[in-house]
């Protein structure tokens, strides 16, 4: 747990504001990136590489002091375009910080940059869990929600498993990801819950106990694998049928699904003067309103000479 602030030292701000900051010149070689830093991929360097070549850093790095080096808390890709530029020193604020602080700052950076990618949010959500210990506590830390430091914890773990991208809306409906391809936050998630479903884990229970973990690997790729062949409205169908039986072929199974027909929900607003007709004869039919109308619809597809196969016919 971390350790509790007086009241004086929780209103301090984390680091000082950037006009007040002391900038020094650090050498590359007295730079390196620790285990901190969320940076899964630090993307297509050829553009700031270039930029940093004609006008150098113009926004500092911060780093912190360890033994006679310095360990980048953000800055990364700054810090990889400068060694391809040739450039022998970065401008880097130093500041003395532990590693809820260090992660707390790298956070609320790339958070203002809104250059952080749902697994790299992950993997600061992980990183200050192992030291907090509380997701509640974690939560408030970064302005968040308990559910979506959650949320991005599983879309972190499945990365590591499965190598899979995750992606998620960002301002204005981009799509936030490497290389903007991969699968959804919300795939991550409930393929994240599969993964730990007490059927996975009797399946597993009757492995070889040193295959277990290459196997739920394995499992999780099938996964992703098979998520990104089905249209989202059959997504749901896949899980539930790999859960019913984890062992089964993931790929005959989302092929399957995929040849099914897509079923159709309707949302239906029945004015006031239909309304008590559809009840009363609803009733009189022994059924739910919407089994009579579902009845009705199919009754008046087949005089129209469609042929509507039973729902047994359908599953085959």
């Amino acid at each position: 747990m971390t350790e509790r602030k007086t009241e004086s030292e929780a209103r301090k701000p984390l680091l000082e504001p950037k006009e007040k900051r002391e900038i020094k010149p650090i050498p590359l070689a007295k730079l390196f990136v620790g285990e901190l830093n969320e940076r899964i991929d630090v993307g297509d360097l050829t553009g700031l590489t270039a930029s940093i070549k004609q006008v150098g850093i113009l926004e500092p790095l911060l780093a912190r002091p360890v033994g006679d080096k310095f360990e980048i808390i953000y800055g990364r890709r700054r810090f990889e375009a400068a060694k391809n530029a040739g450039l022998p020193y970065a401008p880097c604020q130093i500041q003395d910080m532990n590693d809820v602080e260090a992660l707390h700052a790298s956070y609320a950076e790339n958070e203002q940059r809104q250059s952080a990618t749902p697994m790299e949010q992950g993997y600061q959500c992980y990183k200050l869990l192992q030291r907090i210990q509380d997701i509640k506590e974690v939560a408030t830390l970064l302005g968040k929600t308990p559910i979506w430091v959650k949320s991005r914890i599983e879309a972190y773990e499945l990365h590591k498993v499965t190598s899979a991208v995750i992606t998620a809306k960002g301002p204005g409906g981009i799509t936030e990801g490497i290389g903007a391809t991969g699968i959804g936050l919300a795939d991550a998630t409930i393929i994240h819950g599969a993964l730990r479903s007490k059927s996975v884990d009797r399946y597993l229970g009757r492995q070889p106990e040193d295959q277990r973990s290459k196997r739920r690997g394995e499992i999780a790729k099938d996964l992703v694998e098979s998520i990104r062949t089905i249209e989202p409205a059959k997504r749901g169908k896949l899980i539930t049928e790999f859960k019913k039986d984890p062992s089964q072929d993931m790929k005959a199974l989302a092929e399957k699904i995929s040849h099914e027909p897509r079923p159709l929900k309707l949302s239906i607003y029945l004015p006031a003067e239909v309304a008590p007709f559809v009840e009363e004869l609803s009733e009189k039919a022994g059924l739910a309103p919407q089994v009579w109308v579902y009845n009705v619809v199919v009754n008046q597809l087949r005089t129209q000479g469609c042929e509507i196969p039973s729902l047994k016919d359908l599953m085959k």
